[in-house]
């Protein structure tokens, strides 16, 4: 593996775990998408493009990072959001997946009525 090989995949597992990090602080915002589109700003600010080109090449990267967060974020919305207790809401599919995949809480043993007090 030569040295460019072991950069680019250091860069692949940084982009990714990037991402799904940008991903998950998104949806436990109150308005996901403009959280996304907030950091995104951030982050084009905070880059210096040398010219043009750079700059297009720097947008694409931007785009690569946070297209899934993107794409996450726009299924919420800030009504979906809140819910009486306070917990994210969560859409119909998840909740039956969270329901299926949640242990049922353990049965206590019935104790036999016997008349004593």
């Amino acid at each position: 593996m030569t040295e460019s090989d072991k950069i680019a995949a250091h860069l692949t597992v940084l982009e990714t775990v990037v991402s799904q990090l940008i991903t998950h602080m998104a949806v436990r915002d109150e308005d996901p998408p403009r959280w996304v589109q907030t950091r995104k700003a951030l982050a084009i600010n905070a880059l210096d493009a040398d010219g043009p080109r750079h700059a297009a090449l720097l947008g694409d990267a931007l785009a690569d990072v946070f297209g899934q967060a993107e794409l996450v974020a726009s299924d919420y919305s800030p009504q979906d959001q809140a819910r009486p207790d306070g917990q994210a809401s969560l859409n119909p599919a998840d909740e039956a997946s969270l329901a299926r995949h949640t242990p049922s809480p353990p049965r206590r043993p019935s104790i036999p009525d016997t008349g004593e007090d």
